[in-house]
């Protein structure tokens, strides 16, 4: 079972765990995605990664919920990792697993 982390949620976490967390993120890294129109965090997938031109800032394309997508920032508040290993992190990239049993969290 995947438990969510961050800063905000763990227990026992620290920020240096959170940011190196973040920062193995990558195309098909499973994550949640808070909704501020429904106040509750949704599963979801990295679909993309990218840099823009203009600002020189990398983003994220992550699928959550009904085929919704956003456009987020690693390490944007409303973007959270889940306790995960390290090394299968990247290997995730099933998008047909992303209802991650249809579960939503407040």
């Amino acid at each position: 079972q995947l438990v969510k982390m961050s800063t905000k949620h763990r227990v026992n976490g620290s920020e240096q765990e959170d940011i190196k967390l973040r920062l193995l993120l990558d195309i098909g890294s499973k994550c949640l995605i808070y909704s501020r129109s429904q106040k509750k965090w949704y599963p979801g997938v990295i679909t993309n990664i990218y840099i823009d031109g203009k600002t020189n800032q990398e983003w994220f394309n992550v699928k959550y919920g009904n085929n919704k997508t956003k456009k987020m920032q690693r390490f944007c508040e409303y973007l959270d990792v889940y306790d995960i290993d390290p090394f299968t992190i990247k290997g995730w990239t099933q998008l047909s697993s992303l209802n991650f049993n249809s579960e939503t969290y407040n």
